[in-house]
């Protein structure tokens, strides 16, 4: 908890010491269908020829706009948001976000054998771990709460976006967990309304990582297509993941190679694996 009061007390500190934009900066987030709805939206409630800029914080683009009314019949009416080039100010606030947003992603939080601190005992070897024990994912998201050393930078990249919308909004961050066998997955930030209560960090789908670097299937189809495998461990995840969670059938063939290989395809409507161990 002394991690997120100290967060929350850089972020307010350093929002005082902040200059508003002239133009005003605009997010469009998770929530945000399109940069251009948003933009209209927002437009309704300006004035004539007010110009200001939309940012996407999923994609980090941005666009700039011009509220356009009309006079009809003595009355001053709403009619588009006009697309415009791209303003220094959008320009500028979207390098900031950048910015602050790369210097978080070089934030790692290594896990240890164990979860200590956590209420848990979890045994942590590999990546694989999280798919075959789906409760790890909460007790990561808690140790990274009571362990994480770069609030600094989270606290940094929270001041960013105050800054340049001047409120607390969606972002995009994540966190790079290792594993103790040095295979990797990313952890997306989430609950950034509500700092005071703590973070959760959420495993990223499509973002495991082995330490052969294979990308860890997360649905049977995803098992489609030829593995390397130079770590024993990794091989033995990998079939239990296939088989316990996913069904996979694996075979092996007569033959060793120098280095453990897979090559999975469909046979009929079910995925098979065929299996070559690297010679002893």
């Amino acid at each position: 908890m002394k991690y997120i009061t100290n967060l929350v007390l850089f972020i307010l500190f350093t929002t005082v010491t902040l200059e508003s934009h002239a133009e005003q900066i605009i997010a469009c987030g998770e929530s945000c269908s399109s940069m251009n709805i948003k933009a209209r939206n927002e437009a309704r409630w300006m004035y004539n020829g007010q110009i200001f800029s939309v940012i996407d914080t999923r994609s980090f683009e941005v666009r700039s706009y011009k509220s356009i009314w009309k006079w009809s019949f003595g009355e001053e009416f709403f009619d588009r948001a006009q697309r415009i080039s791209t303003t220094y100010s959008g320009n500028s606030a979207l390098n900031q976000l950048i910015s602050a947003k790369n210097s978080l992603d070089l934030a790692k939080v290594r896990l240890p054998s164990n979860l200590p601190n956590t209420g848990h005992n979890d045994e942590i070897e590999s990546v694989y771990q999280i798919f075959l024990q789906p409760q790890l994912e909460t007790n990561i998201s808690a140790y990274i709460n009571q362990n994480m050393s770069n609030w600094e930078q989270i606290g940094a990249y929270g001041s960013a976006v105050l800054e340049i919308f001047n409120k607390i909004v969606d972002i995009d961050a994540s966190i790079r967990v290792e594993f103790p066998d040095g295979s990797t997955a990313l952890f997306v930030l989430k609950n950034v309304h509500e700092v005071e209560e703590g973070f959760d960090f959420e495993y990223l789908a499509g973002s495991a990582r082995d330490t052969d670097g294979t990308k860890i299937p997360e649905r049977g189809p995803d098992y489609i297509g030829d593995y390397y495998f130079s770590n024993d461990s990794n091989v033995e995840y990998f079939r239990e993941l296939g088989e316990r969670i996913h069904q996979i059938k694996f075979d092996l063939r007569n033959q060793c190679t120098a280095t453990t290989t897979m090559t999975c395809n469909y046979i009929k409507t079910e995925v098979s694996c065929l299996v070559s161990y690297r010679c002893q």
